[in-house]
């Protein structure tokens, strides 16, 4: 892993370089908004030439608003590579998708209805859906800004066979692992992977943002282009893995800390500002 000591990094232009953020816990804070002090680096990034790029586990239309924020055009990373999605179309320009099968995504539904320390959401490319708005629903929705649907069993098993993408919420870490055993016992070889401790999201098969960046790059023509990719959770391994250079948060969990290339300092403290000013020439 790199050292973060002074004068020990190198610097690159920002004409040449494109920067990948992860949105929670990386380039939002713990009110899940922008600093001044991001935002106004990433402007003096992009206005000397370079480029940067959200991926987010979130659905495009809850990172929108973000990637307006900041007055970005280029096409992002959203559902957790499922989706790619252009701001200056206004377009989804890829999605894949889940199959569920109806048995399995019954047992899904049931287990929602049983379990109060457990809420599902199923992302049908339009909304999010759900067996029931429970505590743990309602404050996600608070959280993303996303809001959900209580559906019946019939049409939930519908749109779980072409599903973007299923996130579960557990009340603990701990229950998120157990669900995540039970389901890949149900599904062996299913597409799993950790966005937050608790929350655990079941994805297309082969679906991360790794190969989303990898399309990106093929999309936008960047294959000359030095790529940063920054991420606190293990949802961000493979684009980390992807990029030239991999940064985690200093909040980021100790697994992705020790895949990382170098590690940076919390999200709380401005994690992309601090980055742009250590690693691109001219600031």
């Amino acid at each position: 892993m790199e050292t973060e000591e002074e004068g020990a990094v190198m610097r690159w232009p920002a004409s040449e370089t494109v920067i990948i953020s992860d949105l929670d816990g990386t380039l939002l804070d713990r009110q899940q908004q922008i600093s001044p002090e991001n935002a106004e680096a990433i402007a003096a990034f992009r206005k000397a030439g370079g480029t940067f790029v959200i991926a987010t586990g979130r659905p495009w239309t809850s990172a929108l608003p973000y990637a307006r924020q900041l007055e970005l055009e280029q096409p992002f990373i959203a559902g957790n590579g499922a989706q790619l999605y252009c701001p200056r179309k206004s377009a989804v320009l890829h999605t894949s998708r889940l199959s569920i099968q109806p048995e399995h995504s019954r047992w899904l539904y049931e287990q929602h209805l049983q379990d109060k320390g457990l809420g599902l959401l199923l992302y049908d490319g339009e909304q999010m859906l759900t067996p029931s708005r429970n505590d743990l629903i309602v404050r996600h929705e608070r959280k993303d800004n996303v809001p959900s649907k209580a559906v019946e069993l019939t049409k939930w098993q519908e749109a779980a066979l072409s599903a973007v993408k299923l996130l579960a919420i557990a009340a603990t870490p701990e229950m998120a692992e157990v669900l995540d055993y039970q389901w890949s016992r149900l599904r062996p070889g299913s597409t799993t992977v950790f966005s937050e401790s608790n929350y655990l999201e079941i994805l297309p098969d082969g679906c991360c943002k790794g190969n989303a960046l990898q399309q990106l790059v093929a999309l936008q023509g960047w294959q000359h282009k030095q790529l940063i990719a920054v991420g606190d959770q293990m949802n961000d391994a493979e684009l980390l893995e992807v990029a030239t250079l991999g940064i985690a948060t200093g909040n980021a969990v100790a697994e992705l800390q020790d895949r990382a290339d170098a590690v940076t300092i919390s999200h709380d403290r401005h994690a992309i500002a601090h980055i742009i000013k250590e690693r691109i020439a001219a600031f």
